[in-house]
């Protein structure tokens, strides 16, 4: 550990303690990986009075750094630094792993000719001030370095102290394995897509008259969520369980997918059941619950006449609401082995026909609202 400076923290043990157990707790909770870097960095600034700071994660290569999170950098440094591992100050504490306390960035030997220039990959990746006092910590998971925490510039204008660097190295040590867990939960849900993805593209291939139905029907989805202002995370969900929602019928064979005429009971009956069996597929995900009541609700209808579970009216969320439109929009608008694609004059009579019993009015306007601006882009 480099260290210039005997000055004594000014703020308490216990002040410092409460921090770390309030950003620890905080990581418990449902973040997105760029919402929990952003997290912990502005609690590095509260709890070391800093007021600029980054965090430099490694590349998918491990040999450059670049800025994950940051707070008093410009768009341009964000975007265009990328430290090699073992160059310049942030490259050489991840290199050594040893966290590095500067109470004068002019005084030290070392860093004092990488101080001035980001191009020269300094400290904060930042030009820094003549006479500033940095703090640099390796984000250190169980088995390896990660990146690097960074602050700077206190608002008092004094030193670090060796009390903030312990606790900045508590703090990255937690904020590794977060962020070593977020990873791997990504990891787990693009696995888990992928596969589901695999899926889709066998359904399509068993049933032509379905190719591209699965995006299509996701992307009207979102927006139809966006001008209905859906909650962010909502609109997620809904996207989800779009992409997810006719996975149950990978277990339906094909005589029955491209049957031309009128299916028989019994073969009505299995197709009523790929709703439920979707259902059943992601019931152990936990990523994809939310989504599970769109994929279940998409035969659903207002007047409660739908499938599986005869829901109606208020029974339904918004989310469901829209699928429900959506996936009747893509299944008009496209050739079926019974039937030619309706025409958009078609298409719009059999919404407004059924606005209250099978569809949601609010939807539908919402739907004919974004045909209008489609149909006006194309003239």
């Amino acid at each position: 550990m480099t260290e210039t400076t005997g000055v004594t923290g000014r703020g308490s043990a216990a002040d410092g303690l409460a921090g770390v157990f309030e950003v620890s707790q905080a990581m418990c909770s449902p973040l997105s990986r760029d919402e929990l870097l952003q997290m912990i960095l502005q609690m590095a600034l509260l709890q070391t009075g800093a007021t600029c700071g980054s965090i430099l994660l490694k590349d998918d290569s491990g040999r450059f750094l670049r800025i994950v999170s940051s707070v008093g950098l410009s768009e341009e440094i964000v975007r265009s630094v990328r430290v090699r591992v073992g160059e310049g100050i942030a490259g050489k504490i991840v290199e050594s792993g040893e966290p590095v306390l500067v109470a004068n960035i002019d005084d030290h030997p070392e860093f004092s000719k990488l101080a001035r220039h980001y191009c020269d990959k300094s400290f904060m990746s930042v030009p820094l001030a003549r006479n500033e006092s940095v703090l640099s910590v390796p984000v250190r998971a169980p088995r390896r370095i990660i990146g690097v925490l960074n602050v700077h510039r206190k608002c008092d204008g004094t030193p670090f102290t060796e009390s903030e660097l312990r606790l900045l190295v508590i703090l990255a040590n937690q904020a590794a394995v977060s962020i070593e867990n977020a990873r791997l939960v990504d990891d787990l849900e693009n696995t888990y897509m992928n596969a589901f993805g695999s899926m889709a593209l066998l359904l399509e291939a068993k049933d032509p008259y379905t190719q591209g139905h699965t995006e299509r029907v996701t992307g009207l989805c979102e927006d139809l969520g966006r001008t209905l202002n859906m909650d962010e995370q909502d609109l997620q969900d809904l996207k989800m369980g779009a992409r997810l929602h006719d996975i149950g019928k990978i277990g339906i064979h094909e005589t029955i997918l491209n049957k031309p005429g009128k299916l028989d009971d019994e073969e009505w009956l299995i197709v009523r059941e790929h709703p439920v069996v979707a259902d059943r597929v992601l019931a152990p995900i936990l990523f994809l619950q939310n989504a599970r009541p769109i994929v279940r609700g998409h035969h659903e209808r207002m007047d409660g006449r739908g499938y599986p579970d005869g829901l109606a009216g208020h029974g339904l969320s918004l989310g469901q609401k829209i699928i429900i439109v959506a996936d009747a929009y893509d299944a008009m608008n496209s050739s079926r082995s019974y039937r030619a694609a309706l025409s958009e004059d078609q298409i719009r009579s059999e919404f407004a026909s059924n606005v209250g019993t099978q569809f949601d009015d609010d939807v539908v306007r919402a739907l004919f609202d974004i045909l209008d601006v489609t149909h006006q882009v194309l003239v």
